[in-house]
């Protein structure tokens, strides 16, 4: 019994001096960063109203598997940036989109725009992401560290 709390004494110590080492520290969002992380944000919302809205039931579903894939895309380049500089962008990024895809105002913004779910959603969005894909990959492989 006794060695058993030893043993369990001092995994504990092990575990809890190994895992602040193991916790990547926050870092400061780079300002291009933190204006691309807005915009994944915004182009987020605008799918989230399309999928809220009431053209979506009417929408073919290869249009709604490009939604989802779409919005895929814009969180797998949201947690890339949360990856290299701080996990809690992630959080961040999801209430906001969450909270601006309720937002009377960007919702008519969005209306006017797209038309909620208008093939100029689908368009601008599919090559938005592409671009953004790109642009994020190049800016992460040049910085010190790369992952």
């Amino acid at each position: 019994m006794k060695n058993m709390r030893i043993a369990a004494a001092l995994f504990l110590t092990v575990i809890l001096s190994v895992a602040p080492a193991a916790a990547k520290p926050p870092q400061v969002l780079p300002d291009q960063m933190f204006s691309n992380l807005y915009a994944l944000t915004q182009a987020s919302s605008i799918l989230t109203i399309c999928k809220e809205s009431d053209a979506w039931p009417a929408l073919p579903n290869r249009q709604k598997q490009l939604l989802q894939r779409l919005q895929g895309n814009i969180d797998g380049l949201v947690r890339k940036i949360a990856r290299k500089f701080d996990n809690d962008v992630f959080g961040f990024y999801a209430r906001e989109r969450d909270s601006t895809s309720r937002d009377p105002e960007f919702i008519r913004q969005a209306a006017a725009q797209y038309s909620y779910c208008g093939d100029a959603m689908f368009e601008r969005m599919q090559w938005y992401v592409y671009d953004s894909q790109q642009k994020l990959d190049l800016f992460l492989s040049e910085l010190p560290d790369a992952k």
